[in-house]
């Protein structure tokens, strides 16, 4: 597989790899989380009228934008984000394996559960 190493090992997978698997958990992460972030700073602000967060929901969902509304600024953030999470999981994953954490071990009757008959 391309994101482990030649040995078969995931501590030993390639930078570029690690860092564009964690871009693209970051990216896929913000995006679905990115309309909560949306509803949370709309009613922060002062002098929200907002009844609650459904109401909150309700009210940016059926402004002139529509459902685009619950993703404006989602660009920047982007920018902000794949970065970050790129380095993150490549800094985790040079340390454990510099500082030799042993990798989680599967159970036999995880496997039976994951198996694809």
């Amino acid at each position: 597989s391309w994101y482990v190493g030649p040995d078969g090992n995931p501590n030993n997978a390639g930078t570029v790899a690690i860092l564009g698997l964690g871009a693209c958990a970051g990216l896929f992460a913000q995006s679905i989380c990115y309309p909560l972030d949306t509803v949370r700073r709309s009613m922060q602000m002062p002098n929200h009228n907002y009844n609650g967060v459904l109401d909150c929901f309700y009210k940016i969902a059926t402004s002139p934008n529509g459902v685009r509304s619950f993703y404006k600024g989602l660009l920047p953030n982007a920018i902000k984000i794949v970065p970050n999470n790129g380095i993150r999981f490549l800094v985790y994953s040079k340390l454990t394996a510099y500082m030799g954490v042993p990798q989680k071990k599967i159970r036999p009757s995880d496997k039976k559960k994951n198996r694809k008959d």
